[in-house]
């Protein structure tokens, strides 16, 4: 298979690109007032609605008579341990939680990764540069949680990495996907023990699972096309909003279809495949669906870039893993900064401005659906996204 680049180029490439954009996003911080920054970058305090929704739940009521509270209900252990503190404090404190455990399992994870120490430290400044990580933090989002539990749902151990795998679906439905694809691999004890553990988790809330699924439900049928990186919205800019049937099909195609190629890619490279890190190759689909996809999800990407790094540490990534890496790229853009660029861009080839909106809408859309396909013809080429043989000197445990 044909390569590009050099060993250990990946890491340095993102961070390079990432630092200067936050140098520059820093800068034009300075001109702008707290109102202004709110507009720009302020997508909703999900914290609000989950501290409300432990509220209720300690006084006897329905969590979920809280419109904003949309998750299973074990999603609110952790407001729940904080509601006795007042909400900004138990905000505060939440966001330094959340901080700390992504940044705590992204170190985890170059050390089982075995990565240097370039690029480790590479990985760690893409991390805290990268756009989508500090926006879960402003929001008080639960996906910093779901992508530390993802990461530790690689341990040695498959009791730990079932129970892990558990807590991360009881924080964010999206998890649930790599419960089949651990079944179509026939770990029968991995799935039993996730979902024994979810099942415990959920155990204190029966009363309200009904409640529960109709607000995941609800959630798949909202959608929006501002600050959201699922690929359909690529389809609907492509076809218009009302053309609901061939927007769907093409992003289900596309969804459905990928991953379809990246399962039928590990079964023919599982004698190269490292089990243990399964979990992390199926987290490019989780990030892009349903048709609704708030950016901030883009941080579950961080540990796919680690393993692609990881790659290029002993080798020449191919050009599918270039396309990986050049898909999360464009889910770590800043609106505002890359605004300035296209905005020139256009001016300079004489495309109307009108369409810049547009571009700054296609433009997190555009990196998942380049990941979802890098990953995808990775695993059919040979080269297994993080389970690839390169990783097998790892040792799994059992």
């Amino acid at each position: 298979m044909r390569v590009l680049g050099k060993i250990d180029l990946a890491g340095r490439i993102v961070a390079a690109l990432f630092f200067i954009q936050w140098s520059i996003f820093q800068v034009m911080l300075r001109n702008w007032d707290r109102v202004e920054v709110a507009t720009k970058f302020f997508l909703g305090n999900d914290f609000e609605y989950l501290y409300k929704a432990a509220g209720l739940f300690v006084d006897g009521k329905n969590p979920y008579l809280e419109p904003g509270f949309i998750p299973l209900p074990s999603a609110l252990y952790i407001p729940l341990l904080l509601h006795h503190l007042s909400f900004w404090n138990a905000l505060i404190a939440f966001r330094t939680f959340c901080f700390f455990l992504v940044v705590a399992a992204m170190l985890w994870l170059c050390r089982e990764l075995h990565m240097n120490v370039l690029n480790s430290s590479l990985l760690m400044l893409i991390t805290l540069t990268y756009v989508p990580f500090y926006t879960v933090l402003t929001g008080g989002n639960l996906d910093a949680l779901m992508l530390a539990f993802l990461v530790f749902a690689c341990a040695r151990k498959d009791v730990v990495r079932a129970a892990f795998l558990g807590l991360s679906i009881g924080t964010k439905f999206y998890s649930l996907l790599l419960i089949p694809v651990l079944a179509l691999q026939r770990r029968w004890r991995e799935v039993t023990l996730a979902l024994a553990m979810l099942a415990i988790l959920l155990l204190p809330f029966l009363r309200y699972m009904p409640e529960a699924f109709n607000s995941v439900l609800h959630r798949t049928s909202v959608l929006r096309l501002g600050s959201n990186e699922s690929p359909a919205v690529l389809f609907i800019l492509l076809f218009g909003q009302d053309r609901t049937w061939a927007w769907a099909s093409s992003y289900a195609l596309l969804w459905g279809g990928t991953l379809i190629l990246r399962v039928i890619g590990d079964s023919k490279n599982v004698a190269n495949n490292n089990q243990r890190w399964r979990a992390l190759d199926y987290v490019p689909w989780m990030a892009a669906a349903p048709a609704l996809v708030f950016t901030y999800t883009g941080t579950i990407l961080l540990p796919v870039l680690a393993c692609v790094i990881r790659k290029n540490q002993d080798r020449e990534l191919s050009w599918a893993e270039w396309l990986m890496v050049s898909g999360f790229v464009l889910t770590g853009i800043y609106p505002v900064v890359s605004a300035q660029a296209l905005s020139f861009a256009f001016s300079v080839f004489g495309i109307p401005g009108s369409r810049l909106d547009t571009a700054l809408v296609a433009i997190a859309p555009l990196g998942i659906s380049a990941v979802l396909l890098g990953s995808s013809m990775a695993a059919l080429r040979g080269s297994s996204g993080a389970s690839e043989k390169v990783l097998t000197a790892v040792p799994t445990g059992s």
